[in-house]
């Protein structure tokens, strides 16, 4: 899971270099209106899909895992045992689409939220082969690839929310198929947006979810962001030296800097603002650096926590 991490990190390392601070809150809406986001459009291409043209289970970080082996490592709920390589032949892994827990990897499926060949015919024939590529294997977001049962998977195919629904966990499953759109600039057609409607009726359609980074081109494109709350007591304030803020500029670039005023922050303390993330989260299961004291729910409802504990410094989701 470090390896996944790692990932994590350092593309939101890149992100943070170029635009600065991060902000406190990402931005947050319900599943509903993050619906009204999508493009409503007839679906096209069918005939010219191939799956080849998705470059998929790639190892990404060059460490001998392969994005199959990364998601086997990564969610299952106990230490996997492994053979030659990164080949993992033991863990514990809930498919929380069907309810159902296997301990061998061949019975399960790594299941990609928004089928490659729907993700085609929904706008992914204009991409490049690097975005289809990375499409294909985005480790970056949770929603994007799950564990699934693999007779469940091979029911589900290529069929979008408005022929095809998982047995339990419809609300999470909709919300993460509409995430996984709404990332990367996917439309939906009618049939498939009314069905995806009917599951958010009621209390599904409100549940908030963190809206995710779009990626565009082959570039991850920040969203929006909500100022997180001012605590109720004001924290102690530490100076900063200014060295620390003065901006780093490239030997090549040609640009006179000022010396940054002085400048006081409140002391860092235990994270604050924190944000619920889509779909369902798995406990015990490893979170991402980047999600630490955010919340989830289990598919039962239960509420969790993205942290660490004294015992164990992995971030894992445990009862919050």
């Amino acid at each position: 899971m470090r390896r996944l991490i790692v990932i994590t990190v350092a593309a939101t390392a890149i992100l943070a270099g170029l635009l600065g601070a991060l902000p406190a809150s990402a931005a947050t809406l319900s599943a509903q209106a993050l619906l009204g986001r999508l493009t409503v459009a007839a679906e096209a291409g069918a005939g010219s899909y191939d799956r080849a043209k998705f470059r998929h289970w790639i190892d990404v970080d060059r460490d001998g895992c392969d994005t199959r082996e990364e998601v086997l490592l990564a969610e299952s709920s106990v230490k996997v045992q492994r053979g030659p390589g990164c080949t993992v032949t033991k863990g514990r892994w809930l498919s929380v689409f069907d309810g159902r827990t296997w301990v061998r990897p061949g019975d399960v499926d790594i299941d990609h939220a928004v089928p490659l060949a729907e993700a085609w015919r929904s706008g992914a024939r204009s991409w490049s082969p690097a975005v289809r590529r990375g499409f294909a294997n985005d480790l970056t977001y949770r929603a994007s690839l799950g564990v699934m049962t693999d007779n469940l998977n091979s029911t589900k195919q290529d069929r979008d929310p408005g022929v095809w629904l998982p047995p339990v966990a419809k609300c999470g499953y909709v919300t993460r198929w509409i995430a996984v759109k709404y990332r990367y600039h996917l439309s939906v057609d009618v049939r498939e947006r009314a069905g995806l409607a009917a599951v958010l009726a009621g209390s599904c359609g409100a549940r908030n979810l963190t809206v995710p980074t779009r990626v565009v081109g082959g570039v991850f494109v920040p969203v929006p962001v909500a100022a997180a709350p001012l605590p109720a007591t004001p924290a102690p304030i530490a100076s900063i030296p200014t060295a620390t803020l003065t901006p780093t500029v490239a030997a090549s670039t040609s640009v006179a800097v000022t010396p940054a005023p002085t400048v006081t922050t409140a002391a860092p303390t235990t994270p604050t603002a924190p944000i619920t993330v889509s779909g369902f989260v798995w406990p015990g299961a490893f979170c991402a650096a980047s999600d630490y004291w955010d919340y989830g729910y289990t598919s039962a409802g239960t509420l969790m926590r993205c942290t660490t504990i004294a015992t164990d410094s992995r971030f894992r989701w445990r009862a919050a």
